[in-house]
């Protein structure tokens, strides 16, 4: 029926008639191509009422970012003040055979930046208006604007565009086609008041009733076309399916004033959304190895009248009484997402999506509005096998009924290693970190081990005390005192630490060595790192890593630094190359950990790799946002791809992931899900306490990311268990099928497959 104005609204370019504009940015008059527009890996040709702009395809070692650029005080853009106008509006026709995207960034002078995405549609006239009241929420001073940005990244094909103009406007579309789209959408308004009429009586119908009832008066009165737009653009309308549904939702519950019903964990929800079925109690019971970590989602979703309520838990008890585990809860929060990831590599929405873990029991539910609760039970690889219950109890303020929710647990007598074959490498970002966090480190890198993950700095160890490990005489004689060091390492282990940040002298640049640091005293600080490692059989656990994402202009420094490692010791300090461009070859010989990004994972190359006794890791980041990979990190996109990547690793025989930051909390991730430019949620898998007291708040994604590491896990015991079956079921389990269809698709949509299988790997464990 219509499209949201952040996706961008493609007409025919026969339905546009250009009116005579409030103020007009840019149209391109003249029969040159204006020199103040400045054209970064841009051909730009001048043609009849517009200039055709050809972004090319993306070539290694040429600009990712093609753009076309406009700053203030050139052409038409002679005014920062954008604030007397409602829509910023420019106009594009895409030759085309395909739909793609296109990006908007938009600067003011006090350095505040603002991105859009856009939907392009293909061989028409694409009308692309954002409000100037969404660009002031973001952050965008509308009296100071100064830079007009509109660009693409790494096509996989010469992308023409013909672009008309920019201007600001009360009335960016012509009024015939307002008056087409209000036309259908009181058709399709009445057409639904209809069918809502026919559904069983109750308080989300008549809530429903009225407020389409009023958007109908609205629409046939006599506000004006700018008031009817905002209207069509409006947050009502795009809502508009989730209320019907949700009216289905609550049909099934004889119109209880609240519901209470479990949801995958795997499903994020968004308040005003309902699940896409009812998955049943069948949820409410966790099936879980010892030393393996389960949760659940409970969706409070409320009806017409305000909700306050308290949440209680019980320990999980076993049937015979003796034995106790605990079931930790916590409301989920929701993070503001201002700049969606685009369909279809993300959910395309703006709003509220569901992140944080608040340490709290009480929540509070506004009417038609949703909360979920997380439910988590850590078992112990000391657990008793059985049967466990435990109960949820949500008691809502004034004379709203209890609710009394029964919880069961599995654990079957199946063990997950604490120490398991998968070596990670999460890096604590330490520039920012007492901005936001002053408590002890120690215990956030124990709350990270919860998730399986290994916690370091890039340079100095977060653990372990290199620092104090070495001295050197008035000769430049190097000794090592070890005491320290390994009593700290043993300290590590025994909580479950298996990978660990090995010496460097520092983060290294790509010039000469004898220039950044004393190659004889690092180098016999290497050789002493590495013979007392050997000696205790703690060398495999460690990995060096000193720079990264070296791109081909710097190969040749790149492998300089590497060279004096491999000539310190070999191959026995294990490099971590992180890579995202295509010469992993360049490097044969030099490393012994490749860590492409997982774009780049060329399965042949880096089986022969590990045939040849390297290792073999991989990682993500904001490089695979509009992609369709599994990741760790996306806030805004399904939660299958977070469990996913357990499986992606195992499928693909990957030894170790690497993720670049847990806190990068440059802004604050709060008020802000895009930390890092361009991705929502990048780099922060946690949140800081407000207050700056308790630890780092978990996220959901790391909760999901963790079910996808022990699954990593129980699939290589079950790999060594039926080793040599052929059985087919087993077969396809540990081949990944239903899981990871090739390194770029995996099962996004059905969150049950992923708890069906974990629960199957422990049957068949057990056998």
């Amino acid at each position: 029926m219509r499209r949201c104005l952040l996706g961008g609204l493609a007409l025919l370019a026969s339905a546009i008639s250009f009116a005579a504009p409030d103020y007009v940015i840019e149209s391109f008059p003249g029969d040159q191509v204006p020199d103040y527009w400045h054209f970064r890996g841009v051909k730009a040709t001048k043609v009849k009422d517009g200039v055709k702009l050809v972004y090319p395809k993306y070539v290694e070692g040429e600009d990712m970012w093609p753009a076309s650029i406009i700053d203030f005080g050139k052409g038409g853009f002679t005014s920062k003040d954008w604030s007397n106008h409602k829509y910023l509006a420019f106009y594009v026709f895409f030759e085309s055979e395909k739909d793609s995207i296109i990006m908007l960034r938009l600067d003011d002078t006090q350095k505040n930046i603002v991105q859009e995405t856009f939907e392009l549609k293909a061989n028409e006239l694409n009308v692309f208006a954002i409000a100037t009241e969404r660009l002031a929420k973001r952050g965008l001073n509308l009296k100071e604007v100064c830079h007009f940005d509109m660009f693409m990244e790494r096509l996989k094909e010469d992308h023409v565009l013909i672009f008309h103009g920019v201007k600001l406007s009360d009335q960016p579309y012509p009024k015939e086609v307002v008056d087409k789209w209000i036309k259908e959408t009181l058709d399709h308004l009445e057409k639904a008041q209809k069918q809502v009429q026919e559904v069983d009586d109750g308080k989300q119908k008549n809530w429903l009733l009225e407020q389409i009832a009023e958007k109908i008066e609205f629409l046939k009165g006599n506000a004006t076309i700018a008031e009817k737009l905002d209207f069509y653009n409006g947050d009502w309308l795009a809502a508009f399916p989730d209320r019907v549904r949700r009216l289905e939702f609550y049909k099934n519950f004889a119109n209880a004033p609240y519901v209470v019903t479990p949801i995958p964990t795997t499903l994020k929800l968004m308040p005003d959304q309902v699940p896409p079925q009812h998955y049943g109690d069948d949820l409410l019971t966790l099936h879980a190895a010892k030393g393996d970590a389960e949760s659940v989602q409970l969706l409070v979703a409320n009806g017409s009248q305000k909700l306050a309520t308290t949440i209680d838990v019980t320990e999980f008890v076993s049937e015979d009484g003796k034995t106790t585990l605990k079931l930790e809860l916590s409301p989920v929060g929701f993070i503001p997402v201002a700049n969606p990831t685009p369909r279809p590599y993300g959910f395309g929405t703006q709003g509220l999506f569901p992140d944080v873990l608040l340490p709290t029991r009480q929540i509070k539910v506004e009417p038609f509005q949703n909360q979920p609760l997380w439910l988590s039970v850590w078992v112990p690889e000391d657990g008793k096998p059985g049967i466990y219950k435990a109960t949820v109890t949500i008691t809502p303020e004034g004379d709203l009924p209890k609710k009394q929710i029964p919880i069961t647990l599995k654990v079957y007598n199946v063990t997950l290693p604490r120490h398991g074959k998968l070596h990670t490498c999460w890096v604590w970002q330490d520039h920012n970190t007492d901005k936001w966090f002053k408590g002890d480190h120690d215990e956030f890198l124990k709350l990270n081990l919860k998730y399986r993950f290994d916690l370091d700095r890039l340079i100095s160890s977060a653990s372990l005390p290199w620092n104090k490990v070495f001295s050197v005489d008035e000769n430049g004689k190097v000794t090592a005192n070890w005491k320290e060091f390994d009593e700290r390492y043993e300290y590590w282990w025994k909580l479950g630490k298996n990978t660990f940040n090995g010496y460097s002298a520092k983060w290294f640049g790509y010039g000469p060595m004898e220039k950044q640091i004393n190659v004889d005293v690092e180098t016999q600080k290497l050789r002493l790192a590495v013979q007392h490692l050997k000696e205790k059989g703690w060398i495999d656990n460690f990995y060096t890593y000193v720079f990264d994402e070296p791109p081909p202009s710097h190969t040749e420094g790149a492998k300089g630094i590497l060279r004096f490692f491999k000539d310190a010791v070999g191959h026995d300090a294990h490099i971590i190359l992180t890579a995202c461009h295509p010469n992993l070859s360049d490097y044969e010989g030099l490393v012994s950990i490749w860590t492409p990004h997982i774009n780049l994972y060329d399965t042949e190359y880096l089986a022969k790799r590990q045939a040849a006794g390297d290792h073999a890791w991989m990682y993500t980041c904001i490089g695979t946002v509009r992609t369709t990979y599994p990741d760790t990190w996306r806030l805004d996109n399904y939660g299958t791809g977070h469990r996913a990547v357990g499986w992606w690793l195992f499928k693909y025989n990957v030894e170790g992931y690497l993720y670049w930051g847990v806190n990068y909390w440059q802004s604050n991730p709060w008020a802000d899900a895009m930390t890092f430019p361009n991705g929502n949620g990048d780099g922060s898998m946690f949140y800081p306490d407000p207050e700056r007291k308790a630890l780092p708040f978990p996220s959901i994604r790391a909760e999901i990311v963790r079910d996808g590491f022990e699954d990593y896990e129980l699939l290589h015991l079950l790999k060594e268990k039926y080793e040599k079956t052929n059985d087919p079921e087993i077969k396809s389990i540990l081949q990944c099928d239903e899981i990871i269809y090739d390194t770029k698709h995996y099962n996004q949509l059905d969150d049950l497959k992923y708890i069906q299988l974990h629960k199957r790997i422990l049957e068949l464990l057990e056998k």
